[in-house]
C-alpha cells in the first residue's frame, strides 16, 4: 500500500533486492509484477535538498521501505549534479532500505527520516548534524536506528521538520528533539530568550531568561498548556511545529516570519501557544505544515 508517492506501486511479492529507475521519459520495471506509471516532468532543483520515501506493503512481517535519490542524465547519459544540468532528464532511483521493521508511518525532513513501527517504536536515520536523529550525538546514520530514549514507550505519531523531530506517545504527551534555533521544539531558545532580555530592566529577570539551548540531542518532554491536554497529532515545517489535541485545539511554536504560527503577529515563539480563529468557533480535525506555512482542516464552524 503506497504511503507517500502517488506514481509508484508494487505487488506483495516484490523482493528486497530489486532496484527501480524512474525518469521523465520512461519507466523500467525489473519484473512483470511491478507496476510503475510514468513520472511527470519535474524541475530537478525541487528535490536536491529533500529525501523522499515510500512504503510499499510487503509480507505480513515486514514492510518494504524505498528511498529515492535524485540526479540528472546529460545527453551523454552521464549522471551529474542537477544544478549543473538543470535542463537534463530527471532520474529517480528507488532502492529498498533493509530495515527489518514493520513500519506504519514515515515522516521526512530535509536531511533525515523518522519511522514509526507497528509496535509504536521510533527509528531514525539520515543526517544528524543538528541532533535531529535523537541518538545523543551529531553523527549521521545510514540505516534506521531505534531512538533509545523512547524505547519501551508506545508512540502513535511522528513528524520530521527541517532539522527537528517530534513524537506523541499513546498517553498524548509530546517529545521533541533536534534544532531549536527558532523555538520550534517549544523549549527555551537562546535567540528568543536574548531578545526578551533586552526588554528586561532588572538583573534577576535578565538571568532568569538567559537559559536555553539550540540543540537537543535526545528527546525531551514538552509540556503543552495544562496537564489535561492530550495530543493526538503533530506536524513540522522547516523551523516550526504544530500539534493537535484530542479536543480539536491547535498549538504552534517556532519560526514565524511569514505568520505560519497563526498568532496574528510575526514574532518567533519558543513556547506552544493555542491558535485562535477570529470570529468563529471551530474544531480542528487535522493539521499540516509546509516549509513556511500551516494548514488546518476545520469542522463545526460557527460564526
Amino acid at each position: 500500500m503506497l504511503r507517500q508517492l502517488s506514481y509508484f506501486n508494487a505487488e506483495e511479492n516484490d523482493t528486497k533486492s530489486q532496484t527501480k529507475y524512474l525518469n521523465s521519459s520512461e519507466c523500467v520495471a525489473e519484473n512483470e509484477h511491478d507496476k510503475v506509471t510514468p513520472v511527470k516532468k519535474i524541475v530537478a532543483e525541487e528535490f536536491i535538498t529533500q529525501l523522499l520515501l515510500v512504503i510499499v506493503e510487503g509480507s505480513k512481517h515486514c514492510n518494504y521501505i524505498y528511498g529515492i535519490s535524485v540526479g540528472v542524465l546529460t545527453s551523454d547519459n552521464i549522471k551529474c549534479d542537477a544544478k549543473e544540468a538543470a535542463d537534463g532528464t530527471l532520474q529517480l532511483k528507488l532502492t529498498p532500505i533493509d530495515s527489518g521493521l514493520s513500519i506504519q508511518h514515515v515522516s521526512c525532513g530535509l536531511e533525515h527520516t523518522v519511522l514509526l513501527s507497528q509496535h509504536g517504536g521510533i527509528f531514525t536515520f539520515g543526517c544528524g548534524s543538528r541532533g535531529q536523529l535523537g541518538h545523543g550525538a551529531l553523527e549521521s546514520e545510514s540505516q534506521p536506528r531505534m531512538v533509545e530514549d523512547l524505547e519501551g514507550m508506545r508512540c502513535v505519531c511522528v513528524a520530521a521538520g527541517g532539522w527537528h523531530s517530534a513524537a506523541i506517545s499513546i498517553d498524548g504527551d509530546l517529545y521533541m528533539w533536534g534544532w531549536n534555533e527558532s523555538g520550534q521544539l517549544g523549549l527555551p531558545s537562546p535567540a528568543i530568550q536574548q531578545k526578551k532580555c533586552k526588554q528586561m530592566q532588572e538583573d534577576e529577570q535578565r538571568e532568569e531568561h538567559q537559559h536555553g539551548c539550540s540543540l537537543h540531542l535526545c528527546p525531551e518532554y514538552v509540556p503543552i498548556g495544562s496537564e489535561s491536554i492530550i495530543l493526538v497529532a503533530a506536524a513540522c515545517g522547516t523551523r516550526h511545529t504544530a500539534v493537535l489535541s484530542g479536543c480539536g485545539k491547535v498549538f504552534t511554536a517556532g519560526w514565524n516570519r511569514y505568520g505560519q504560527l497563526g498568532h496574528h503577529h510575526a514574532n518567533n515563539m519558543d513556547k506552544f501557544l493555542p491558535v485562535h480563529f477570529s470570529d468563529i468557533e471551530t474544531t480542528v480535525q487535522q493539521v499540516w505544515c509546509g516549509a513556511w506555512n500551516t494548514a488546518f482542516l476545520l469542522t463545526d464552524i460557527k460564526s
